[in-house]
């Protein structure tokens, strides 16, 4: 969250997790924090 509050984020990510929520915002920050953390975790 420090990342997303700092205005960092990946866009990648980001892109991704719009297309998985399918446009719905309030679901955006979710799967992108989701798909932050199995980032961190594969690495």
């Amino acid at each position: 969250m420090k990342e997303l509050d700092e205005g960092i984020k990946d866009e990648e990510l980001w892109h991704q997790a719009e297309q998985l929520a399918g446009g719905v915002k309030s679901l955006i920050l979710v799967k992108y924090l989701q798909l932050r953390a199995e980032s961190i975790a594969k690495q």
